[in-house]
């Protein structure tokens, strides 16, 4: 019994990924260039033999059209693999999943590989491969194929050694008669560091030879391209290839006939395959049983390579359900030709009155751009981090409350300084540059007039009480407090943006609906929390820190050039 018939060339595998390689991920290759085998998620037999199996099961989920499907298992108690074995080879398994009679996984295969801590700590999956763990290695094995009872093929994924490369540890299984070995290119020890070595692999297939010939072997480890992997299988003398990360650089990678790069696809192509993934996760998982966010790292896949797609993949990032992803990619379709007609001012239609405004500070109100980021780059500059300073690093990483700000930008950098001791010296330093801060054109006459007629101002800034009043005096502005009827700061200790609380805290106290308010502000974060909360109208300001693209991506309804162009908002005030 064999995973394939026809070895006159590679047959190729999609590597089991946790979190990854789930039904939806699963079909959406298929749809592209399917491999030959698929493989689950890791499952864990002694969590699938507990209290917790119904949660477990996900793992194992798959469509009745899904082919050649690998289910992956991993854990410590042999006698728990012999019970799963048993109730995948004999169908039971696949019914419990919902599945019609016929459907069933064509194999089942050991984790003996994964390096994370958590399974390495209990003695599981890479842990397996150390001497003093070879006799409970031996145990699992063969209480899995005696689950099978020869219905299925068997087969081991590992890698080349613990801590160092061992031999001895495929002489070991290779005796144990699997039908498949997986040997990716590295030790535990090594994890991704290095590059895989195939020439290694190459010594555990001509290893088989000697040992095992009906033993397939599978190589695996930095492969990008069929080619590459064909290329290494003749070389070394292997069955299969197995890719992994691969996948996420180019979704058509396991193509045979003709060579497509992720490159050559449009922005209407990469956002169409992402729009069927999420349709398809939102069918596939209805009643909650994954979290979307691991939908939302998908986004690093397709949202590359055109123009917004590092905003776009912002807002996605951040997306809280399949709808307001589905939004978000229509939204940036609809981007380019919106762009030019929505800058102009408001005309449309409003379906509701406008009873209150909530309007962001920086960048929307003040224009604080130049002492937002002299601020960070004299900081930064002070303590070594001169690569660190320049305006396009800091603004991708803009929107949070100054302490969050620090952390992003010196995530993986080494500073003599805490995120909070930068983030008092950062105040410091814009106390003295606050001459670099105005107001923009007749902000205070606009507040003014929306006030005559009835509009309850709101203002909701990620920055502290001391810093808004000292920008609106450093502006001649009065102070915020006798200009606006509720304000919300940093020290309110409410999620920040893009979380809608303070936009409907604010609202609370003035006791107007959402459906009746407009959120302005000129950062995706605004238009974010503005969706998140159900607000009547969103506005996209662009004189400050955002694009069209970053702002009509992230859900703004119009873009307006600056906040003349906001005067239409009147026609539909309360009385």
């Amino acid at each position: 019994m064999n995973y394939r018939e026809d070895l006159s060339k590679p047959f190729f595998v999609l590597a089991p990924m946790d979190d990854v390689t789930d039904a939806t991920f699963r079909q959406i290759v298929a749809s592209t260039a399917a491999p030959d085998l698929f493989f689950t998620e890791f499952v864990n037999v002694d969590g699938l033999m507990s209290s917790g199996r119904s949660k477990l099961l996900k793992k194992l989920r798959f469509a009745p059209e899904e082919k050649n499907l690998v289910a992956q298992l991993w854990g410590l108690e042999p006698e728990n693999f012999r019970t799963i074995a048993r109730q995948i080879a004999d169908g039971s398994m696949a019914r419990e999943l919902g599945l019609p009679e016929g459907c069933n996984f064509v194999g089942v295969d050991l984790n003996m590989g994964c390096p994370a801590k958590s399974e390495v700590r209990n003695g599981a999956c890479a842990a397996l491969i150390r001497l003093e763990s070879r006799e409970l290695a031996g145990q699992i094995v063969d209480a899995t194929r005696e689950g099978l009872e020869g219905c299925l093929p068997l087969s081991v994924k590992t890698r080349l050694g613990f801590s160092e490369v061992d031999m001895s540890w495929f002489e070991f299984l290779l005796d144990k008669n699997l039908d498949m070995l997986t040997v990716h290119g590295r030790t535990r020890k090594e994890m991704s560091k290095v590059p895989a070595r195939w020439e290694l692999i190459g010594e555990v297939a001509r290893m088989r030879d000697k040992i095992a010939p009906h033993t397939l072997v599978v190589g695996n480890g930095d492969i990008q391209s069929r080619e590459q992997g064909t290329a290494l299988a003749r070389q070394h003398n292997l069955d299969g290839i197995m890719i992994g990360r691969g996948v996420f650089h180019n979704p058509f990678v396991f193509l045979e006939n003709g060579f497509l790069t992720w490159e050559s696809f449009s922005m209407s192509e990469r956002i169409e395959l992402y729009r069927r993934q999420v349709e398809l996760f939102a069918k596939t998982w209805r009643h909650g049983e994954r979290s979307i966010k691991t939908l939302n790292k998908f986004c690093k896949t397709y949202i590359s390579g055109f123009d917004g797609a590092k905003e776009l993949r912002t807002a996605l990032m951040f997306a809280g359900d399949t709808d307001e992803m589905l939004a978000l990619l229509q939204n940036h379709e609809h981007a380019l030709p919106l762009v030019a007609s929505q800058t102009e001012g408001y005309d449309g239609p409003m379906s509701e009155t406008i009873k209150a405004v909530v309007l962001d500070v920086d960048g929307t109100l003040l224009d604080t751009r130049e002492l937002v980021l002299e601020g960070y780059k004299t900081v930064l500059k002070r303590h070594g981090l001169e690569h660190l300073a320049n305006d396009h690093y800091i603004r991708q990483r803009l929107g949070k409350p100054v302490p969050e700000t620090y952390e992003q930008i010196i995530a993986g950098h080494q500073s003599s300084l805490t995120v909070a001791e930068l983030a008092k010296e950062h105040d410091e330093v814009q106390n003295g540059l606050t001459g670099l801060i105005k107001a923009y054109p007749r902000t205070e006459e606009m507040l003014h007039r929306w006030k005559q007629a009835g509009i309850k101002l709101c203002l909701s800034t990620s920055g502290n009480r001391m810093m808004i009043e000292r920008d609106f005096a450093a502006a001649h502005m009065p102070s915020p407090y006798e200009l606006f009827d509720v304000v919300a700061t940093a020290d309110d200790r409410m999620a920040h943006k893009p979380e809608p609380d303070a936009i409907l805290e604010l609202l609370r106290q003035v006791a107007v609906d959402p459906r009746h308010a407009v959120v302005v502000g000129d950062h995706a974060y605004d238009m974010i929390a503005a969706t998140r909360a159900h607000v009547g109208l969103k506005v996209g300001v662009l004189h400050g820190f955002g694009t069209s693209h970053e702002l009509l991506t992230a859900g703004a309804d119009f873009l307006a050039n600056g906040l003349d162009s906001l005067s239409h908002l009147m026609y539909f005030a309360t009385d």
